[in-house]
């Protein structure tokens, strides 16, 4: 037997025992991998889409809200629509703080497509594009849109993905870099209360749950009809439009998975399981790279997460690199039996 099939069998044994030892997980980050709260913002020069350049040390003195969005994918398009009309709600607050908001595309999109989002949200604040991804590298961005909040000193007071409580937590988070408020204040406010799960959201979970018992049992069909009945008990169930979205994907229905997962990220931005669907979504739909790019970048604080290994593992070996794709199959299977003992 060759080098090559020796490591594919390898590959797809590993491939096959995670599968029977495998569950689902979330995980909750700063989505800038290379600053932190506390970071000097990075130096960076940035082009204006009416021309010229500017530099973010420029704003020093003031506080600043800057919003990192990209539109090379459906998804994408919508969440940062979205940020940008939540935002608009806010400015009347951050003008009384002196606050600036920028606009900064760091996918180096096309100008058209940039220009129609700016006209769908009537764009009050400068619009900036990160032309040689200075910004991109340099905070490490790996979930867009991205929300940067920086003090008047140039130093990162906080970061945050687009949710469907945003505008909540962007005003919290903005209190507390003025001094309006403590954190243990903003807290308090946005913790919901401990409340008795209603039927419907009991019901819905059972439906998820029979759903994934059909998948895990060769029936993807089957599970469908479970995740719809799970939202017609609970239409804003994250969980069931994720795992609906997955669904579609295995089968290949990739229109139809695009906008159950847009809904779904909607609703939970930060679900683990949400983002390895949209990578492999990505990966199908022919951007690869960028599916890989993304799954590397969440490995950096999720590097004990076996199904991010194995997502990993399932590109790579899409791509035909099967000596990468065998080795996060073996790590994916030996985070899973750490996890199992």
């Amino acid at each position: 037997m060759s080098i090559n099939l020796k490591r594919l069998f390898s590959a797809h044994l590993l491939c096959f025992l995670f599968l029977l030892l495998q569950g689902t997980g979330e995980a909750k980050s700063f989505p800038f991998r290379n600053i932190k709260p506390g970071d000097s913002l990075p130096a960076v020069t940035l082009e204006q889409l009416k021309g010229g350049s500017i530099e973010l040390a420029s704003f020093q003195g003031q506080p600043l809200v800057l919003v990192f969005w990209g539109a090379d994918l459906k998804t994408k398009r919508q969440r940062s629509l979205k940020a940008f009309n939540d935002i608009k709600t806010l400015l009347p607050y951050l003008s009384e703080n002196s606050a600036t908001t920028l606009s900064i595309n760091v996918q180096g999109d096309d100008k058209g497509v940039i220009n129609g989002i700016i006209q769908q949200t009537d764009h009050p604040y400068p619009a900036l594009l990160d032309l040689d991804r200075q910004a991109y590298g340099s905070l490490g961005i790996f979930i867009m849109p991205s929300i940067l909040l920086v003090d008047k000193t140039g130093k990162v007071s906080a970061g945050m993905g687009y949710s469907h409580d945003f505008v909540d937590r962007l005003q919290g988070e903005l209190s507390i870099m003025l001094g309006q408020k403590t954190r243990a204040e903003m807290e308090a406010e946005l913790r919901p209360e401990i409340i008795e799960k209603s039927k419907e959201e009991k019901a819905s979970r059972r439906q998820i749950q029979m759903g994934r018992i059909m998948l895990e049992q060769g029936m993807p069909e089957r599970a469908m009809e479970k995740f719809l009945e799970a939202l017609k008990l609970q239409p804003n169930s994250s969980e069931a439009h994720i795992e609906l979205a997955c669904t579609y994907l295995q089968i290949g229905r990739l229109e139809e998975a695009e906008t159950a997962l847009e809904k779904g990220l909607e609703l939970s931005p930060e679900s683990l399981k949400g983002q390895l669907c949209d990578a492999r979504l990505s990966a199908a739909l022919g951007y690869i790279d960028e599916a890989i790019a993304d799954l590397q970048a969440l490995l950096l604080r999720n590097s004990r997460k076996p199904e991010l290994h194995y997502n990993l593992g399932l590109l790579f070996e899409q791509k035909g690199d099967l000596k990468q794709a065998s080795g996060k199959y073996r790590k994916a299977y030996e985070l899973r039996i750490k996890q199992k003992k």
